[in-house]
């Protein structure tokens, strides 16, 4: 049994490659599965994966997961501390189409912004962003982005629009070291230890960051529709501080202890953080340079 949950972030997005995925070997993978595989891939995504969408009813069959019925949902919104009657819970749920994320960002920001009265949605911003796409979920966003204005945890949702993938704990320090990045990190510089916790627990208990993860409680993530909001909000409204994040994330990934050359495929991550980092902040020629020098070994590299 292999399970590949949350595939998206390295599929393409919405647009003439939408779907397919970007990565060569799960590419090659995925294909040769389908054709012939003994046990069980399961892929969780929000996009369908091309690669394998012609073998449906064959060897891949899709699965369209339900959104939450008027009773789990209006029980959720509960739960989460919204009041109001069953009526009144069971409209709020059609109104956000029963998305599971939708449901559970209008819940906790309905309890704490409105003292839970489920009747005040009306004052979230409507956005028209397709629905498949995650504009229900946006559409509670767009509250918490005049909500949480200038505060830390404004700073670190932003953060989180910066990776494609979990935030390791040493990426995260590189960002906020001084000097503080403008528009970024302003709020974040200077916190203590116990402040940091705070904010952190603070987006967790509105769920707009996971669980601590005990493996890992450096690591930080979100869910990938909340990491697209603030991706593009970052890009397209502080570019200079999106420049500026991604040249010293590329500057983290490139200095990391190891092998100048290495020989594995997890070894190498790193390298390609760093490239894809340095593409982002616009750094070419630096990220040619891992790639060239350090991944495809000059000359044995094909091209």
């Amino acid at each position: 049994l292999l399970i590949l949950d949350g595939l998206e972030p390295i599929q393409y997005p919405p647009g003439p490659m939408q779907g397919r995925l970007k990565d060569q070997g799960l590419q090659a993978l995925t294909r040769e599965l389908r054709q012939y595989n003994p046990g069980l891939l399961i892929i969780t995504t929000r996009v369908s994966v091309e690669e394998i969408a012609d073998a449906q009813g064959s060897t891949v069959k899709m699965i369209d997961l339900e959104n939450r019925s008027e009773r789990a949902g209006s029980l959720l919104l509960k739960k989460l501390g919204a009041i109001g009657t069953r009526d009144e819970l069971n409209a709020a749920v059609r109104e956000f189409g029963g998305h599971a994320l939708a449901l559970n960002l209008l819940g906790r920001y309905i309890s704490v912004a409105h003292e839970g009265d489920i009747r005040k949605r009306n004052l979230i911003a409507d956005l028209t962003e397709e629905v498949k796409h995650g504009g229900h979920a946006r559409r509670v966003m767009k509250s918490y982005d005049i909500w949480l204005q200038d505060t830390p945890e404004y700073n670190i949702l932003h953060l989180m629009g910066l990776f494609d993938r979990p935030a390791d704990g040493g990426a995260i320090e590189a960002l906020r070291k001084p000097p503080a990045i403008k528009g970024l990190t302003d709020k974040i510089e200077n916190l203590s230890d116990a402040q940091w916790k705070f904010a952190l627990q603070h987006l967790r208990d509105l769920r707009l960051l996971t669980k601590m993860d005990k493996r890992r409680p450096d690591t930080l993530d979100c869910h990938p529709l909340v990491r697209e909001h603030f991706e593009d909000k970052l890009k397209h409204e502080k570019p200079d501080a999106w420049n500026e994040a991604h040249s010293r994330l590329h500057e983290y990934f490139r200095e990391l202890p190891g092998k100048d050359l290495p020989d594995t495929l997890e070894e190498m991550e790193p390298l390609f953080a760093a490239v894809d980092h340095g593409c982002k902040a616009g750094m070419y020629q630096e990220a040619l340079y891992i790639y060239w020098e350090r991944i495809s070994r000059k000359e044995k590299a094909f091209i």
